[in-house]
């Protein structure tokens, strides 16, 4: 912060209480709080508690189908309108490109080797990756909702999330425009549960 650093992403609710402002002087209170896709919100209910929270907004999970999403945004919209409420309404985003970690493990063990591929019981191809001492495994295959930007912007959430860090710098931008551009090549991707129904 005394940096200028002021805008913080918040990757578990916990990590709030690193910014309690009781003794800390008045500073954290200019602080902006985000979430990352990690707080699993997946309703409007979700939403509204990270409003109380005054958390300024976060991401929704992107194992959402269109319908929840939809239907959380509009609700989103409605909240903190009471003058007497506390803040409630937040700032909604959504991955729509990356390679988000099936998961991550401090554990240090022989089958959790970075480097080697693993495969699902579904054939899905994963990747084991150390970054940090943390390994993440990440799918071989890109996550990507591109292919349904026009109805996401119908949507309306506050912003959309591109995260290029799960390969290559060159390799990632370079599939990330092809899928972006939507050009005739065929590019194999994960798109999760969007135009499906949420189980």
């Amino acid at each position: 912060m005394a940096q200028g650093f002021n805008s913080f992403q918040l990757g578990h609710y916990s990590q709030v209480r690193l910014f309690n402002t009781q003794g800390k002087g008045q500073n954290l209170k200019k602080c902006s709080l985000y979430g990352d896709y990690t707080f699993n919100v997946l309703n409007s209910a979700s939403l509204k508690a990270i409003g109380q929270m005054n958390i300024m907004g976060s991401q929704f999970s992107f194992e959402t189908d269109q319908d929840t999403f939809s239907s959380a945004i509009e609700m989103n919209r409605h909240f903190g309108t009471n003058p007497n409420e506390k803040k409630e309404r937040v700032e909604v985003g959504l991955l729509v490109y990356g390679r988000p970690s099936l998961f991550t493990a401090r554990l240090k063990a022989k089958h959790l080797a970075p480097h080697q591929n693993i495969t699902s019981p579904k054939n899905e191809k994963f990747l084991l990756l150390q970054k940090d001492g943390i390994t993440h495994a990440r799918s071989t295959l890109p996550f990507s909702l591109l292919q349904w930007r026009d109805d996401l912007e119908a949507i309306g959430p506050d912003y959309f999330v591109i995260d290029l860090s799960g390969s290559p710098l060159r390799k990632e931008v370079a599939t990330f425009l092809t899928l972006l551009q939507k050009t005739d090549k065929r590019v194999p991707i994960l798109s999760g549960n969007f135009k499906k129904n949420l189980l």
